[in-house]
């Protein structure tokens, strides 16, 4: 069973990224894809190949693996955990029981 940590699309690292103020890495994995797969790729597939515009959407593709090939690194680095998240334990109430989101006696 997939968690929604490993679900997540790989593309939206880069917006992770610019939310936490790493711009440069997002920019600088961008331009490299941009200009040695995504350009090249493109004009290979859609006007060399004659592919057209199923050539670009080929080319897109490569385009967006590369993407977030460079950007997991950084990802991984910038927000790895030691470990997993320690779940909150649950407060016992007046009774003895357990109950989540109840905690102490009710008030009076």
């Amino acid at each position: 069973m997939r968690t929604a940590r490993k679900s997540r699309p790989r593309i939206s690292y880069a917006a992770l990224l610019r939310a936490a103020g790493d711009t440069r890495t997002v920019m600088t994995a961008s331009v490299i894809s941009d200009y040695t797969l995504l350009i090249p790729l493109s004009w290979l597939l859609g006007i060399h190949a004659g592919l057209g515009l199923p050539g670009l959407y080929l080319a897109w593709t490569a385009f967006a693996a590369l993407y977030s090939l460079l950007l997991v690194p950084h990802y991984r680095r910038r927000f790895a955990r030691s470990g997993p998240r320690p779940r909150p334990a649950a407060r016992a109430d007046a009774e003895g029981s357990a109950r989540p989101g109840l905690g102490g006696p009710p008030a009076r």
